[in-house]
């Protein structure tokens, strides 16, 4: 996962920060720097007025969460914007999402009983999954044509990109004459 600028900024001060407390620390070690000073600060931290302890409780809690949030920075998978049609010694095919995509929306449109669509493909590198939200007309089979859907779009993405559909979930919107844009569950 590629680091955000916000987020190497925030690092680094993070960094910078524990730096500096690790070298304050070597240096009380060393005897570089008096311990009775420590204990001043410690003194002045708790016997302050509320506006020291409230400022030195806000920085030692914004550390802390960004000390949480950092140890789980990366942890998340982006999820992959290809999907592997084949694997060869000499090295893979692979397919864009946006065109599983759009092979999606043009099996849809070809649909009669299908007025509007909107599609999202999930891949995971060697299978996919298929998101589609319609609107059918007044008068349908909803179970049968939903099922037609799915049935069909599984085999034509199959059948055209060579890459396992494992699941077609479809989400019937609405059932409308003039239907508008749907959007998309999710998104």
């Amino acid at each position: 996962m590629k680091m955000k600028a916000g987020t190497r900024v925030i690092m680094t001060l993070y960094i910078v920060f524990v730096i500096i407390l690790s070298l304050f620390v070597l240096m009380v070690l060393v005897g570089a720097y008096n311990p009775a000073m420590l204990i001043g600060v410690a003194n002045t931290i708790a016997s302050g007025s509320f506006w020291y302890k409230f400022a030195y409780g806000a920085i030692a809690v914004v550390l802390i969460v960004v000390g949480v949030m950092l140890l789980f920075f990366g942890i998340k998978k982006e999820t992959p914007k290809t999907a592997k049609i084949a694997v060869f010694e000499n090295g893979s095919i692979v397919i864009a999402v946006k065109a599983i995509e759009e092979l999606v929306q043009r099996f849809l449109r070809e649909a009669s009983d299908v007025k509007e669509t909107h599609s999202r493909v999930i891949s995971y590198s060697d299978y996919i999954n298929i998101d589609v939200e319609i609107s059918v007309r007044p008068g349908v089979s909803i179970p049968d044509v939903t099922k037609q859907l799915q049935d069909g779009l599984k085999e034509d993405i199959e059948k055209h990109t060579g890459i396992t559909v494992k699941e077609t979930k479809i989400v019937v919107a609405t059932i409308h004459e003039n239907a508008s844009k749907l959007p998309m569950a999710g998104r």
